[in-house]
């Protein structure tokens, strides 16, 4: 095969042919063959070495996405093939313990026979040799993951991300703007194949089951159906759609039903499940409408450790302030996910409004005098204020509700908070008279610190 137009200096030629056996043998550098960069020629070449199985599953494994023309594209398709069957298997780690056999159907080795391109020796393709070819990418993938010494699922992340998802079970959720009422979709999908391209393509669950069954396909319906049948079993939501059949059809969902789908994400996600939701969901930290406490927001009357603090509360959204109207409107809802200022978000009425009525109380408190600069430091580091009981100190240390709850330092304090950091008080260089010595840089920052400290008429050791 001639060198095409888009091959560089770089590019080296090479090809895949049959001997009179029936085994692959890879060339490069020859006068014919398909141009490729010379570094993916040399990770060919060095698999190809080990033998034919290597070589193939390399190009199956690894070499997803590129162009490797007709031939070694040809090859890599038969590779892509037997490790999406083995992606099948339920527990691939004890087929290979107890020697794996991955199954050529005749109609699947028919259809590779007819679609092979011109090969050097492809008079010498036949399904025998297609089928020794496969069977020795098999023998070679079991070797590669016993040397590994980390199991097959470790094997497949570790060589390429993609096929981890192959054969595996994907919930979806996504806005559907065009329903108010029902604004979220649910569906199902199963990755039944890598493409030609290297990206993984998704069928409905509904259908590969039903496609799995007709071919009477246990283990392929039971490594679909197992990771879903598991967290079912920990989840009385997905239970239920199991037990209806709902989780196998698309679905126009509540924002409640939403809800406790995302509430379960790390759930489905441990029994092998992946799940593609919106980019605005974190499960660690969801958006949330929050109170929050600002302590410090102007300059305090006085300085040292009893000076006064401003103390304020207002609920907001990832720290823009709610009106009055705004927060009414959530505490009336009745949990679950809002549109709020026209972002999705979590809203739990219980423990809001138990918020809201303890830092209400201390706001009301403290316009009679505000809050000491020690007691907005306690604030800030969530410890309850001087005076409360230890049960009430282990109450708000273990209360749900602290979540909901944002406490920060206003401008004022968040400065003077910053200087203590990093000191720059100007007037800390003590003269000569003073100290007849060159202090080191760090000596001098701990000068000005403690100025900064006896200005603020703060104690420090």
């Amino acid at each position: 095969m001639p060198t095409t137009a888009a091959s560089t200096a770089s590019d080296v030629l090479c090809s895949l042919s049959l001997a009179p056996s029936g085994h692959l043998v890879f060339r490069s550098g020859g006068a014919a063959g398909h141009p490729l960069p010379s570094r993916t020629v040399e990770r060919i070449e060095a698999a190809f070495s080990h033998g034919p199985g290597h070589g193939l599953l390399l190009l199956g494994l690894d070499e997803l996405g590129g162009e490797l023309g007709p031939l070694l594209g040809y090859w890599r398709d038969a590779a892509r093939l037997l490790i999406t069957k083995l992606r099948g298997f339920l527990d691939l780690d004890e087929a290979i313990a107890s020697g794996l056999k991955v199954p050529l159907e005749a109609d699947e080795a028919a259809s590779l026979l007819a679609a092979a391109p011109p090969m050097p020796g492809l008079e010498y393709l036949s399904e025998d040799a297609l089928r020794s070819a496969w069977n020795e990418t098999a023998e070679a993938f079991s070797a590669e993951v016993r040397s590994s010494g980390g199991g097959a699922e470790a094997f497949f992340k570790g060589r390429n991300a993609v096929w981890s998802a192959v054969g595996r079970v994907f919930f979806h959720l996504a806005e559907n703007k065009a329903r108010p009422d029902l604004p979220f979709a649910f569906l199902a999908t199963y990755t039944s194949r890598v493409s030609s391209h290297g990206k993984l393509q998704h069928v409905p669950l509904g259908r590969a089951v039903k496609e799995q069954a007709a071919a009477a396909n246990r283990n392929g319906l039971l490594s679909l159906l197992v990771p879903v049948q598991k967290a079912a079993a920990e989840s009385p939501f997905l239970k239920e759609m199991v037990d209806s059949g709902r989780v196998f059809q698309p679905q126009a969902w509540t924002p409640h039903e939403a809800h406790q789908f995302l509430r379960e994400t790390p759930l489905y996600e441990s029994k092998g499940i992946f799940v593609r939701v919106p980019n605005w969901w974190n499960p660690r930290s969801p958006p949330r409408v929050r109170v929050g406490v600002t302590v410090g927001r102007g300059q305090a009357a006085g300085l040292g450790a009893d000076a006064l603090l401003d103390f304020s509360v207002q609920a907001s959204l990832e720290g823009e302030p709610l009106s009055e109207e705004e927060w009414r409107e959530n505490l009336d809802r009745e949990g679950g996910l809002a549109l709020v200022k026209g972002r999705w978000v979590e809203v739990d009425r219980e423990k809001l409004a138990e918020l809201l009525r303890h830092w209400k109380s201390v706001e009301k408190a403290a316009r009679r005098g505000g809050v000491s600069f020690l007691e907005g430091m306690r604030l800030l580091s969530r410890l309850p204020l001087e005076g409360a009981s230890s049960s009430e100190t282990e109450a708000a240390a273990a209360s749900p509700a602290s979540e909901w709850l944002t406490v920060e330092a206003g401008e004022w304090l968040r400065g003077i908070l910053e200087e203590l950091r990093s000191p720059t008080s100007r007037g800390a260089e003590l003269s000569p008279e003073e100290l007849r010595a060159a202090l080191r840089p760090y000596q001098a920052e701990g000068v000005k610190w403690l100025w900064l400290l006896h200005k603020l008429r703060l104690g420090a050791c």
